[in-house]
């Protein structure tokens, strides 16, 4: 199979998933997308609680590591705050997430 041909495939195959989350997403009125130019975003009110989101947010920084995708100078012109983050266990409180 040529290179045009695989990917035209993933590109319809991926437009498909696409759709169909799109879908699922917009029927679920605790979802809302936010308005922005340039990409497809959807938010959920209240996912996590107070307490499960700072959980969440110690366990990922304590893994969490400067990305090394771009130098420091180039991180510090444009105040790019990127990490690179380990995967961690599921434990009781990540588990349903």
């Amino acid at each position: 199979m040529a290179t045009t041909d695989v990917h035209s495939t993933e590109k319809t195959a991926l437009a498909k998933v696409g759709s169909l989350v799109r879908e699922r997403l917009s029927a679920d009125p605790s979802v809302y997308k936010v308005p922005v130019d340039k990409a497809e975003i959807f938010a959920v009110s209240d996912f996590l609680s107070e307490d499960e989101c700072t959980d969440l947010a110690a366990m990922i920084d304590k893994v969490a590591i400067p990305s090394k995708v771009f130098d420091e100078a180039y991180q510090a012109r444009l105040f790019r705050r990127c990490r690179s983050v380990r995967q961690f266990r599921a434990n009781d409180r990540t588990a349903p997430l």
